[in-house]
């Protein structure tokens, strides 16, 4: 909460302001050791190693940015509701994954990557079905309602 008096951040959320310039701080570092990888791995450099930096910079800075704009207003990080979405959310990208794995491992002599970029590739897309039912959760549905069994 801001006090009228100085634009100063209160004692409830300087905890939250903490934890988002941390979270900068190693976004940062991580955008930086993934450029120097790319850098110091290949003579000259890759040209994809710094749009990942980038697309990083780029999705970490929105969230961050909503927070701290959160923040800035006197509202949690994290609420109820958010934790909620992001465990229903982790569930199903669980799932997903595993399945996703064993496709992988079902079909691997027909896939034309080797192992590790088959990994990478089940990884990244574990990522996204998170992403996408975090944000389905937390935007378009109720995170508490029970799914039937």
């Amino acid at each position: 909460m801001l006090s009228k008096r100085n634009k100063k951040l209160t004692s409830p959320n300087k905890v939250d302001a903490r934890r988002i310039i941390v979270m900068t701080v190693l976004l940062c570092l991580v955008a930086a050791t993934i450029l120097a990888w790319g850098w110091f791995a290949e003579p000259g450099g890759s040209p994809g190693i710094p749009a990942i930096a980038l697309l990083l910079l780029l999705i970490g800075g929105f969230f961050l940015w909503n927070a701290w704009r959160d923040v800035r207003r006197g509202l949690p990080i994290e609420d109820e509701r958010s934790v909620l979405a992001k465990t229903r959310a982790g569930y199903y990208a669980f799932l997903v994954s595993i399945y996703f794995w064993l496709a992988l491992g079902w079909f691997e002599e027909e896939l034309p990557m080797t192992v590790g970029q088959a990994g990478g590739a089940a990884i990244a897309f574990g990522a996204l079905v998170f992403f996408a039912a975090w944000v389905y959760f937390s935007r378009f549905a109720d995170p508490a309602i029970r799914v039937r069994q």
